[in-house]
């Protein structure tokens, strides 16, 4: 057994852990995974653990301790896009967005309603404006050109990335959500 078995814990939500990999010697490769964790880090318990093709069992299994270590509660995810939590929460997250844009509900409605009929301790635009909306864009522009690009089937109909116009000019005029005190949501510091 290597002394350190895992080469590389890459973060991310929009690139390929597989792609990272990509360049390395079939070595470094078996050493590889991906390491997926939430903000804030310090709070969140869950962190996802990345396996390529690649990735040797003993690799996995140090992913798997080293994120127990950190007193994170590991899950295992094939390296699809957004793996499984912004899998998920990308398309709620965009739907949200095309619901306020068409004027179906109000922003505030949108997410008292989640919060209140689904149980979920944030609404969906309050969210966005938490994970920041430059954050959201990339990810989403991020699958969008990887399925456009890829050969592999993905699985993600195209028309849940298509580009919103609200988030774009937020984006452009640098309304970011939270960090920014503004994106969809204006906040007081």
């Amino acid at each position: 057994m290597p002394q350190r078995p895992v080469s590389s814990r890459p973060n991310t939500s929009a690139l390929s852990v597989a792609e990272i990999a990509s360049t390395c010697s079939l070595e470094r490769k078996q050493r590889f995974g991906g390491l997926h964790f939430f903000n804030p880090v310090p709070q969140m318990k869950l962190v996802e653990v990345v396996r390529t093709a690649d990735t040797l069992q003993e690799t996995y299994e140090a992913l798997i301790d080293f994120s127990r270590r950190l007193n994170k509660r590991p899950v295992t995810c094939k390296d699809t896009p957004g793996f499984i939590v912004n899998r998920l929460l990308i398309p709620y997250l965009r739907e949200a967005m095309a619901m306020f844009e068409r004027g179906d509900a109000s922003a505030e409605d949108i997410d008292t309603a989640m919060k209140l009929g689904a149980g979920y301790p944030m609404g969906p635009l309050e969210l966005t404006d938490f994970v920041g909306l430059d954050t959201s864009k990339f990810i989403a522009d991020g699958w969008r050109e990887r399925i456009e690009t890829s050969e592999e089937e993905l699985h993600i109909p195209l028309h849940i990335l298509k580009p919103s116009p609200l988030m774009e000019k937020l984006v452009s005029e640098g309304k970011l959500g939270r960090k920014t005190g503004e994106g969809i949501f204006r906040y007081t510091k």
